[in-house]
């Protein structure tokens, strides 16, 4: 083969192969993150929790009540975590989290 012809196989690979890998990487979608709720306990021993739908206006005496109104009735993990000045639990909510929800993780500065 000369080198006409060894130009001719890379610029005919190039423009079946790259068209490809372009459209592929263009209309891969990124799944959404999870839904979060961020919960702590005040001083008189009331719940606090901001979450996917709501942030709670007045404490709860339960944990689970409170995770109900936030909109994380569901979650299925959680683990201590420390945000806006507040020591805390961080819960994941076992849904993904919509356009219109309340993104935790912007609001507290997650990654």
């Amino acid at each position: 083969m000369n080198i006409l012809g060894v130009i001719k196989y890379v610029l005919i690979s190039c423009l079946i192969i790259l068209p490809t890998q372009v459209a592929s990487n263009t209309f891969k979608k990124e799944s959404p993150p999870e839904a979060l709720a961020f919960c702590w306990k005040n001083k008189a021993k009331l719940w606090w929790c901001d979450g996917p739908n709501q942030i709670l206006w007045n404490g709860k005496s339960s944990l689970k009540l409170a995770l109900v109104k936030v909109g994380c009735p569901k979650h299925i993990k959680f683990r201590p975590w420390a945000g806006n000045k507040r020591l805390g639990f961080l819960f994941y909510c076992g849904s993904s989290l919509k356009s219109y929800d309340r993104n935790i993780r912007k609001r507290y500065g997650l990654k």
